[in-house]
């Protein structure tokens, strides 16, 4: 899905089994101010993310507003997104996934 952030575009992906939302430290605007954060976060191989930090961030998409959503702020290289939403975000949109239909 992409969104905009800060007017910038950003590639997330949307997993319904991730109970958080990440973004990447990577495509933050250099000076992006963040608040200190720690939490053990891992991927479901186990490789542990590095949390530094989290942020309010208005998220957009076709110049619609979508949600402020509070993003943890990772130091990932995350190969084909910026960033991760998670349940946390699909719950605030009450957003359903219908799971039998394509």
């Amino acid at each position: 899905m992409e969104c905009d952030l800060a007017t910038a575009p950003v590639f997330f992906l949307v997993d319904s089994g991730s109970s958080v939302s990440l973004i990447s430290d990577r495509v933050l605007t250099p000076g992006t101010k963040y608040q200190a954060y720690s939490l053990p976060v891992s991927t479901i191989t186990g490789s542990d993310i590095g949390v530094i930090g989290k942020l309010t961030a208005s998220l957009g998409t076709n110049g619609t507003h979508l949600s402020d959503q509070t993003l943890l702020v990772a130091q990932a290289r995350m190969s084909s997104f910026d960033g991760i939403l998670g349940s946390d975000w699909l719950n605030s949109q009450r957003a359903r996934i219908d799971y039998r239909s394509k």
